[in-house]
């Protein structure tokens, strides 16, 4: 699990509602969900649904993540937005090159050059 709070038990995990035993992260985050606030799957599922339980842990794990406005999309867009901001830093930085090789073409210099005409 990513963001274990603490160390995975050398025993694995017990739940106290159904009495399973579980040995490895993702078997246990399965069953007792992405949060602490999730139901256990014993409590969702009616006989062998394992994969409807699995899918409800998706798209809990996938809310969870929107809510956090940490989707796939989100992570596009703020990305689309720091290629974006540093293409304009550059495009605004040749600019000012250019004005300042034509500004010396024509015999002008900088302040701190002694400024000529």
């Amino acid at each position: 699990m990513a963001d274990e709070t603490y160390p995975m038990p050398s025993q694995g995990w017990t739940c106290f509602h159904c009495g399973d035993h579980f040995t490895t992260p993702g078997a246990a985050q399965d069953h007792f969900g992405n949060t602490p606030m999730a139901d256990p799957a014993c409590r969702i599922k009616v006989g062998e649904e394992r994969g409807l339980v699995m899918a409800l842990r998706r798209a809990e794990a996938e809310l969870e993540r929107y809510r956090a406005d940490d989707s796939d999309m989100a992570r596009e867009m703020h990305g689309m937005r720091a290629a974006h901001t540093v293409a304009l830093r550059d495009a605004e930085q040749l600019g000012y090159d250019r004005g300042l090789a034509d500004m010396r073409k024509h015999g002008w210099r900088l302040a701190d050059e002694k400024l000529e005409a």
